[in-house]
């Protein structure tokens, strides 16, 4: 069980490091600071993740800002920005029969972002009066995908 963990685990590096010096940066810069000698701290933490070749993940970001439905500019008649991410994960394997076959996951607004991408509006004289009528076209929450690709 240890060297499996091991084994699934072998991508995974940290490397976390911690310095403190001491430097006088110049002449100028000494005499400025009225001869102190400056201290200097650096912390750094880093964490990767490298999977094998045949994995690959995706973090997805979009952003859109605010969308005006016509020429007017006109605040009523406009979609609000908004910004979803998505994630998507896909395996490969490779045999001899199929060269290759792709497993693929993608998770949708994975904060399950309530917003409309897409609209109309639809101006007309109603009893001497405009009407200005304006519709939006909200997007699902969280759902996903999931698919197979075949190379053959």
């Amino acid at each position: 069980l240890r060297k499996a963990l091991e084994n699934k685990l072998k991508g995974l590096q940290s490397n976390s490091r911690e310095t403190a010096s001491e430097r006088v940066r110049s002449d100028e810069h000494y005499r400025a600071h009225g001869g102190r000698i400056e201290r200097i701290r650096d912390v750094d933490f880093h964490a990767l993740w490298n999977p094998p070749a045949r994995q690959h993940q995706a973090l997805l970001a979009k952003y859109v800002s605010r969308q005006y439905l016509d020429n007017t500019n006109s605040k009523e008649r406009s979609l609000s920005d908004y910004y979803v991410q998505d994630l998507r994960a896909s395996y490969t394997i490779k045999s001899k029969v199929i060269k290759e076959t792709t497993l693929i996951f993608q998770l949708n607004n994975i904060f399950n972002e309530k917003y409309e991408p897409n609209g109309a509006t639809y101006p007309y004289i109603y009893s001497g009066t405009i009407q200005n009528e304006v519709y939006l076209y909200p997007m699902a929450g969280m759902n996903f995908m999931a698919g197979v690709n075949v190379k053959f």
